[in-house]
Protein backbone atom coordinates (compact mmCIF):
# COMPACT_ATOMS: atom_id res chain seq x y z
CA UNK A 1 0.00 0.00 0.00
CA UNK A 2 3.00 2.27 0.54
CA UNK A 3 3.55 2.19 -3.21
CA UNK A 4 -0.08 3.09 -3.90
CA UNK A 5 0.01 6.04 -1.54
CA UNK A 6 2.90 7.56 -3.42
CA UNK A 7 0.32 8.84 -5.88
CA UNK A 8 -0.90 11.12 -3.07
CA UNK A 9 2.25 12.76 -1.70
CA UNK A 10 0.47 15.44 0.35
CA UNK A 11 -1.76 12.92 2.07
CA UNK A 12 1.18 10.58 2.58
CA UNK A 13 3.29 13.34 4.15
CA UNK A 14 0.54 14.35 6.59
CA UNK A 15 -0.21 10.70 7.42
CA UNK A 16 3.44 9.94 8.14
CA UNK A 17 3.75 13.03 10.35
CA UNK A 18 0.69 12.23 12.42
CA UNK A 19 1.45 8.53 12.87
CA UNK A 20 5.07 9.15 13.82
CA UNK A 21 4.41 11.35 16.87
CA UNK A 22 5.42 9.91 20.23
CA UNK A 23 1.96 10.20 21.72
CA UNK A 24 0.35 8.40 18.77
CA UNK A 25 2.76 5.51 18.72
CA UNK A 26 2.78 5.07 22.53
CA UNK A 27 -0.99 4.82 22.65
CA UNK A 28 -2.02 3.37 19.25
CA UNK A 29 1.11 1.48 18.39
CA UNK A 30 2.60 1.09 14.99
CA UNK A 31 0.47 1.96 12.02
CA UNK A 32 -0.28 -0.84 9.60
CA UNK A 33 -1.94 1.06 6.78
CA UNK A 34 -0.04 1.98 4.84
CA UNK A 35 2.76 -0.35 5.92
CA UNK A 36 5.71 1.60 7.20
CA UNK A 37 8.73 -0.36 8.33
CA UNK A 38 10.21 2.45 10.49
CA UNK A 39 7.37 2.65 13.04
CA UNK A 40 7.97 0.62 16.25
CA UNK A 41 5.30 -1.29 18.08
CA UNK A 42 3.90 0.36 21.20
CA UNK A 43 5.27 -0.80 24.58
CA UNK A 44 2.58 -1.09 27.23
CA UNK A 45 4.90 -0.15 30.13
CA UNK A 46 6.21 2.94 28.32
CA UNK A 47 2.63 3.89 27.48
CA UNK A 48 1.74 3.90 31.18
CA UNK A 49 4.91 5.80 32.05
CA UNK A 50 4.14 8.40 29.38
CA UNK A 51 0.63 8.79 30.69
CA UNK A 52 1.83 9.43 34.27
CA UNK A 53 4.48 11.89 33.15
CA UNK A 54 2.22 13.89 30.81
CA UNK A 55 -1.09 13.41 32.60
CA UNK A 56 -2.63 11.40 29.79
CA UNK A 57 -5.45 8.97 30.51
CA UNK A 58 -4.52 5.39 29.94
CA UNK A 59 -7.13 3.68 27.83
CA UNK A 60 -7.32 0.00 28.52
CA UNK A 61 -8.63 -2.17 25.77
CA UNK A 62 -11.85 -3.92 26.70
CA UNK A 63 -13.35 -6.92 25.10
CA UNK A 64 -16.19 -5.89 22.89
CA UNK A 65 -19.58 -6.47 24.42
CA UNK A 66 -21.57 -8.83 22.29
CA UNK A 67 -24.94 -7.42 21.59
CA UNK A 68 -27.80 -9.71 22.32
CA UNK A 69 -29.65 -10.55 19.21
CA UNK A 70 -33.15 -9.19 19.13
CA UNK A 71 -35.80 -11.89 19.28
CA UNK A 72 -37.06 -12.86 15.87
CA UNK A 73 -40.53 -11.75 15.05
CA UNK A 74 -42.92 -14.59 14.69
CA UNK A 75 -43.80 -14.90 11.06
CA UNK A 76 -47.49 -14.81 10.44
CA UNK A 77 -48.56 -17.11 7.64
CA UNK A 78 -49.88 -15.10 4.76
CA UNK A 79 -53.25 -16.18 3.46
CA UNK A 80 -53.02 -18.04 0.18
CA UNK A 81 -54.05 -16.04 -2.80
CA UNK A 82 -57.29 -17.30 -4.23
CA UNK A 83 -57.17 -17.30 -7.98
CA UNK A 84 -60.25 -15.76 -9.47
CA UNK A 85 -61.73 -17.52 -12.45
CA UNK A 86 -61.75 -15.59 -15.66
CA UNK A 87 -65.41 -15.37 -16.74
CA UNK A 88 -64.31 -15.13 -20.37
CA UNK A 89 -62.05 -18.17 -20.20
CA UNK A 90 -63.27 -21.36 -21.86
CA UNK A 91 -64.51 -23.92 -19.30
CA UNK A 92 -62.18 -26.85 -18.81
CA UNK A 93 -63.41 -30.06 -20.33
CA UNK A 94 -64.24 -32.64 -17.68
CA UNK A 95 -63.09 -36.08 -18.71
CA UNK A 96 -65.91 -38.58 -18.39
CA UNK A 97 -65.13 -41.78 -16.52
CA UNK A 98 -66.36 -44.72 -18.58
CA UNK A 99 -67.80 -47.92 -17.16
CA UNK A 100 -66.40 -51.28 -18.19
CA UNK A 101 -69.39 -51.87 -20.48
CA UNK A 102 -68.85 -48.48 -22.14
CA UNK A 103 -65.18 -49.31 -22.66
CA UNK A 104 -66.09 -52.63 -24.26
CA UNK A 105 -68.64 -50.90 -26.51
CA UNK A 106 -66.04 -48.30 -27.47
CA UNK A 107 -63.56 -50.99 -28.47
CA UNK A 108 -66.23 -52.72 -30.53
CA UNK A 109 -67.06 -49.42 -32.22
CA UNK A 110 -63.40 -48.88 -33.13
CA UNK A 111 -63.24 -52.40 -34.59
CA UNK A 112 -66.41 -51.78 -36.55
CA UNK A 113 -65.12 -48.52 -38.02
CA UNK A 114 -62.05 -50.38 -39.23
CA UNK A 115 -64.25 -53.10 -40.72
CA UNK A 116 -66.50 -50.59 -42.50
CA UNK A 117 -63.63 -48.50 -43.88
CA UNK A 118 -61.89 -51.55 -45.35
CA UNK A 119 -65.00 -53.42 -46.50
CA UNK A 120 -65.25 -53.94 -50.25
CA UNK A 121 -68.92 -54.79 -49.85
CA UNK A 122 -70.46 -51.97 -47.80
CA UNK A 123 -73.79 -53.83 -47.61
CA UNK A 124 -72.17 -56.60 -45.55
CA UNK A 125 -70.61 -53.97 -43.29
CA UNK A 126 -74.02 -52.34 -42.74
CA UNK A 127 -75.54 -55.74 -41.92
CA UNK A 128 -72.84 -56.18 -39.26
CA UNK A 129 -73.73 -52.76 -37.81
CA UNK A 130 -77.39 -53.74 -37.41
CA UNK A 131 -76.37 -56.95 -35.61
CA UNK A 132 -74.32 -54.95 -33.14
CA UNK A 133 -77.08 -52.38 -32.83
CA UNK A 134 -79.55 -55.01 -31.68
CA UNK A 135 -77.16 -56.23 -28.97
CA UNK A 136 -75.30 -53.28 -27.43
CA UNK A 137 -74.80 -50.27 -29.72
CA UNK A 138 -78.28 -48.90 -29.10
CA UNK A 139 -77.34 -48.27 -25.44
CA UNK A 140 -74.18 -46.25 -26.08
CA UNK A 141 -74.51 -44.76 -29.58
CA UNK A 142 -77.01 -42.85 -31.69
CA UNK A 143 -77.57 -42.18 -35.40
CA UNK A 144 -78.42 -38.73 -36.76
CA UNK A 145 -79.62 -37.45 -40.11
CA UNK A 146 -77.88 -34.24 -41.18
CA UNK A 147 -79.05 -31.69 -43.77
CA UNK A 148 -77.54 -28.29 -44.53
CA UNK A 149 -80.10 -25.47 -44.43
CA UNK A 150 -78.94 -23.72 -47.58
CA UNK A 151 -79.94 -20.33 -48.92
CA UNK A 152 -81.51 -19.99 -52.37
CA UNK A 153 -78.20 -18.77 -53.84
CA UNK A 154 -76.06 -21.51 -52.27
CA UNK A 155 -74.99 -24.94 -53.58
CA UNK A 156 -75.08 -23.87 -57.22
CA UNK A 157 -71.37 -24.45 -57.90
CA UNK A 158 -69.49 -27.56 -56.88
CA UNK A 159 -66.23 -25.72 -56.15
CA UNK A 160 -67.87 -23.34 -53.68
CA UNK A 161 -69.80 -26.19 -52.07
CA UNK A 162 -66.60 -28.19 -51.69
CA UNK A 163 -65.06 -25.23 -49.89
CA UNK A 164 -68.05 -25.11 -47.55
CA UNK A 165 -67.65 -28.80 -46.76
CA UNK A 166 -63.92 -28.42 -46.15
CA UNK A 167 -64.60 -25.57 -43.71
CA UNK A 168 -67.19 -27.72 -41.94
CA UNK A 169 -64.86 -30.70 -41.50
CA UNK A 170 -62.03 -28.45 -40.38
CA UNK A 171 -64.05 -27.80 -37.24
CA UNK A 172 -64.47 -31.54 -36.64
CA UNK A 173 -60.83 -32.26 -35.79
CA UNK A 174 -60.52 -34.62 -32.86
CA UNK A 175 -64.06 -36.01 -33.10
CA UNK A 176 -63.45 -38.91 -35.48
CA UNK A 177 -62.47 -41.29 -32.64
CA UNK A 178 -66.08 -41.12 -31.38
CA UNK A 179 -67.83 -40.80 -34.75
CA UNK A 180 -68.51 -42.53 -38.03
CA UNK A 181 -70.34 -40.70 -40.82
CA UNK A 182 -71.00 -40.53 -44.54
CA UNK A 183 -71.47 -36.91 -45.54
CA UNK A 184 -71.35 -35.19 -48.90
CA UNK A 185 -72.88 -33.35 -51.85
CA UNK A 186 -75.86 -34.93 -53.62
CA UNK A 187 -77.89 -33.95 -56.69
CA UNK A 188 -77.22 -32.06 -59.93
CA UNK A 189 -73.97 -30.13 -60.17
CA UNK A 190 -75.85 -26.84 -60.54
CA UNK A 191 -78.33 -27.32 -57.66
CA UNK A 192 -77.32 -29.81 -54.97
CA UNK A 193 -77.61 -30.47 -51.24
CA UNK A 194 -75.17 -31.16 -48.42
CA UNK A 195 -76.31 -33.96 -46.15
CA UNK A 196 -75.36 -37.25 -44.56
CA UNK A 197 -75.88 -39.86 -41.85
CA UNK A 198 -73.84 -39.58 -38.62
CA UNK A 199 -73.26 -42.09 -35.83
CA UNK A 200 -71.51 -41.07 -32.62
CA UNK A 201 -70.88 -42.05 -29.01
CA UNK A 202 -73.74 -41.05 -26.73
CA UNK A 203 -77.49 -40.86 -27.21
CA UNK A 204 -77.75 -37.04 -27.06
CA UNK A 205 -76.70 -34.28 -29.47
CA UNK A 206 -72.92 -34.26 -29.48
CA UNK A 207 -71.21 -31.55 -27.40
CA UNK A 208 -68.61 -30.96 -30.12
CA UNK A 209 -71.41 -30.07 -32.52
CA UNK A 210 -72.73 -27.53 -30.04
CA UNK A 211 -69.37 -25.74 -30.11
CA UNK A 212 -68.89 -26.05 -33.87
CA UNK A 213 -68.64 -22.74 -35.75
CA UNK A 214 -71.10 -23.66 -38.51
CA UNK A 215 -73.05 -26.66 -37.18
CA UNK A 216 -75.95 -24.32 -36.37
CA UNK A 217 -76.63 -24.14 -40.11
CA UNK A 218 -77.13 -27.92 -40.26
CA UNK A 219 -80.29 -29.68 -39.15
CA UNK A 220 -79.47 -32.81 -37.11
CA UNK A 221 -82.34 -35.18 -36.41
CA UNK A 222 -81.96 -38.33 -34.34
CA UNK A 223 -83.12 -41.44 -36.17
CA UNK A 224 -85.07 -44.29 -34.59
CA UNK A 225 -82.99 -47.29 -35.59
CA UNK A 226 -85.73 -49.70 -34.54
CA UNK A 227 -87.66 -48.61 -37.65
CA UNK A 228 -86.96 -50.18 -41.01
CA UNK A 229 -87.18 -46.88 -42.87
CA UNK A 230 -84.32 -45.49 -40.75
CA UNK A 231 -82.20 -48.55 -41.50
CA UNK A 232 -82.95 -48.29 -45.21
CA UNK A 233 -81.91 -44.63 -45.21
CA UNK A 234 -78.63 -45.40 -43.44
CA UNK A 235 -77.92 -48.23 -45.88
CA UNK A 236 -78.51 -45.93 -48.88
CA UNK A 237 -75.98 -43.38 -47.62
CA UNK A 238 -73.39 -45.82 -46.27
CA UNK A 239 -73.32 -48.08 -49.33
CA UNK A 240 -73.28 -45.39 -52.06
CA UNK A 241 -69.93 -43.79 -51.36
CA UNK A 242 -68.47 -43.63 -54.87
CA UNK A 243 -68.71 -40.21 -56.53
CA UNK A 244 -70.97 -40.19 -59.58
CA UNK A 245 -72.36 -43.68 -58.92
CA UNK A 246 -75.55 -44.93 -57.31
CA UNK A 247 -78.48 -43.01 -55.90
CA UNK A 248 -79.30 -41.66 -52.43
CA UNK A 249 -82.88 -40.51 -51.91
CA UNK A 250 -83.10 -40.09 -55.70
CA UNK A 251 -79.92 -37.96 -55.87
CA UNK A 252 -76.51 -38.77 -57.35
CA UNK A 253 -73.48 -38.57 -55.00
CA UNK A 254 -71.20 -35.77 -56.24
CA UNK A 255 -68.54 -35.68 -53.55
CA UNK A 256 -68.80 -38.03 -50.57
CA UNK A 257 -66.59 -38.06 -47.48
CA UNK A 258 -66.37 -40.84 -44.91
CA UNK A 259 -65.57 -39.37 -41.50
CA UNK A 260 -64.00 -42.05 -39.31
Amino acid sequence: MDGQMKAFPNVMRHYNYMTSTTFFTSVMGRSFAPMKAGLPLADSEKTKEFAVTHGAKVIEAKAPVKKQAAPKKKEVAKPKKVEEEDPEAEPKEVKKVLTEEEKVAGNEFYDYKTLYANAKDKNEAVDELFKKWDTSFDKYFSVWSCHYDKLDVECKEEIKTNNMMSFFFRGMDGTNKDMLAVHGMYGPSTDHDIKGIWMWRGVEYNDKMKDHNSAEYYNFTRMDMSKQESRDKLRAYWTNTTNGEGSVEGLTPLNVKIWK
